[in-house]
């Protein structure tokens, strides 16, 4: 996919707050793009493509679970035949909080990020 592909005709659909950054989730048609500002860099950002399939398959693998992980979600997606790298399994979760889908544990630990997902 050219970046040209990958911004074009995106639509917000919200945001998520990891541990040190916030991110802003936009949707095209076959895939989100998870995006941040530079915290170090001015005016410079991230931007990072998920499918949609694997937001999906995430979803409907692990719907009503707690204090999931993004090794949790990139290990499974593997058994289901879905390739993701671990920072990709990571956005995942943070389309799904964005989506209202599930939301981030702040219960359980100060370094590492667990997520509930929503039944």
């Amino acid at each position: 996919m050219h970046a040209s592909e990958a911004l074009t005709g995106l639509e917000s659909v919200g945001g998520a707050q990891g541990l040190k950054q916030t991110y802003d989730v936009l949707r095209g048609r076959r895939h989100y793009v998870v995006a941040s500002m530079s915290r170090v860099k001015r005016r410079s950002g991230n931007f990072n493509v998920v499918g949609r399939e694997a937001v999906e398959a995430t979803h409907e693998s692990f719907a009503g679970q707690e204090a999931v992980t993004s090794k949790m979600v990139r290990q499974r997606l593997q058994r289901r035949g879905v390739a993701v790298e671990a920072l990709e399994a990571l956005n995942i979760l943070y389309v799904l909080v964005a989506l209202g889908q599930a939301r981030v544990d702040r219960r359980r630990s100060q370094r590492a990020l667990f997520f509930n997902i929503a039944g």
